[in-house]
């Protein structure tokens, strides 16, 4: 399996910084692992990958969550694929909707089966907002895309999927190349892409379908809980 160490000194080749044979410094090492995180927290806002998928649970109390550490859940959250709300043995898909679209809504202490979630950029805490108001003891089950582990030596092993640390380190070199002044080739610009794109669509979520004959499917008003017209 492949090191930070390894992922890094292959980067600065692919750019043009290293020799075949030649090593990082410590100088390379320290500022190669931050950028390797500050990339990989940013693929996860993208929800780029699905390497940092988990399956969390929460009790609900009332309308709010709170992800990461001292909050409802430990764990910090970046998005998420999938949010439902389980109660009575039934299952409740909830939709995403915008921070906005959620300030609009008049009264949002108005109780109910919940239909619809919002995720603020919160941070070290990022909150959840569901609507209507469950009822205490729902349990809420999430899909959630949460950051990936952080790296901080040069020996950790990068427990990544093969193809996605080849697009790891295609963008490193890129990242590398602008941070150096080095141009970079059209080869190693052309690869990047390609990989980065068969992540894309690797790990995508399939998009909702509906029957075009069916009526007011484009818009849905959480609010009236009716189609738009």
């Amino acid at each position: 399996m492949a090191t930070v160490g390894d992922v890094l000194s292959s980067a600065l080749r692919l750019a043009g910084v290293l020799a075949a044979e030649e090593s990082m410094s410590a100088d390379q090492s320290a500022n190669g692992i931050e950028t390797l995180n500050e990339l990989l927290a940013m693929w996860g806002t993208t929800r780029m990958t699905r390497t940092g998928n988990q399956q969390l649970t929460h009790t609900l109390t009332d309308e709010t969550v709170t992800f990461g550490t001292g909050g409802d859940v430990a764990t910090r959250i970046q998005g998420a694929t999938s949010v439902i709300v389980r109660s009575g043995g039934l299952d409740y898909t909830l939709r995403e909707i915008s921070i906005d679209d959620y300030a609009t809504i008049p009264l949002k202490s108005t109780g109910g089966t919940p239909e619809a979630y919002c995720l603020d950029n919160g941070y070290p805490l990022n909150t959840m907002r569901i609507y209507p108001v469950p009822s205490s003891g729902m349990q809420l089950r999430a899909d959630a895309v949460v950051a990936m582990a952080e790296y901080s030596n040069v020996a950790d092993t990068v427990n990544l999927p093969p193809e996605t640390r080849k697009a790891l380190r295609e963008a490193l070199a890129i990242h590398f190349c602008a941070e150096y002044g080095i141009e970079p080739s059209p080869a190693l610009v052309a690869m990047s892409r390609q990989s980065q794109s068969a992540m894309r669509r690797a790990y995508r979520v399939p998009a909702a379908r509906f029957d075009p004959a069916l009526p007011n499917v484009g818009r849905f008003d959480v609010r009236t809980n009716q189609g738009a017209y």
